[in-house]
């Protein structure tokens, strides 16, 4: 898989923005190790061509251009690189490290054995819990959100989904392609259809059918 071809000017070289990662690690937990600094190295290339996908579709961003200092990209990056040492190494430390690291730094519970699309976007996603649900492709979500399962049971977001601030989707919810679930909204074991636009008043939950195209706004066609 191809890297990202322009790192933030401070790395001239992905080893840089290993030993970079790592110091973090080491303040975030001190008993990191040689073990986390061979892993970061090994599984930085194809972490950041992960990326790759999201940098190009994602608007606020600018394609094959990552910047550390972008904290919705640092954020994104960290679940990937997790999630990519998980995928390649199993269970391990440095993952759990790194899992750690993003809530520290972010404020962010995606654990890394979440298997998220391959374009998503964090938007100002501070205090965002993920279950390990199913995601569909250009998912977003914001400050807030809630992904959670009750007992065995587990929602499943389709495609094109947004979940705006505050808002909760847990159960066995199904949330249909192209909806979108306003802020503060909590959907509960139920199931939304395509194209819905969901928010809530005195009555309880209000579905109707989607008029406007909200991912527009924050995700390339």
């Amino acid at each position: 898989m191809p890297s990202v071809t322009e790192l933030n000017h401070q790395f001239s070289s992905q080893h840089e923005l290993a030993d970079y990662v790592f110091q973090q690690l080491c303040s975030c937990t001190p008993d990191a190790s040689d073990t986390d600094r061979s892993l970061l190295q090994k599984h930085m290339e194809n972490t950041l061509g992960r990326l790759q996908p999201i940098l190009a579709k994602v608007l606020m961003f600018t394609e094959n251009q990552f910047d550390h200092l972008h904290s919705l990209q640092y954020a994104t990056f960290l679940y990937l690189l997790a999630n990519e040492i998980w995928q390649h190494e199993g269970n391990n430390n440095t993952s759990e490290r790194l899992f750690l690291l993003n809530r520290s730094l972010n404020s962010l519970d995606v654990y890394y054995k979440i298997a998220l699309p391959e374009v998503f976007l964090i938007a100002h996603g501070l205090g965002a819990v993920l279950a390990n649900a199913h995601y569909g492709k250009n998912f977003v979500f914001f400050q807030n959100t809630t992904v959670g399962r009750i007992g065995d049971l587990v929602p499943r977001i389709g495609d094109n989904v947004i979940l705006f601030s505050g808002s909760a989707v847990l159960g066995s919810s199904v949330i249909g392609n192209g909806s979108v679930i306003t802020a503060g909204t909590i959907v509960n074991n139920t199931e939304i259809p395509e194209d819905s636009l969901v928010f809530s008043d005195k009555s309880g939950l209000v579905v109707k059918r989607r008029n406007k195209n909200y991912l527009s706004h924050y995700i390339r066609d």
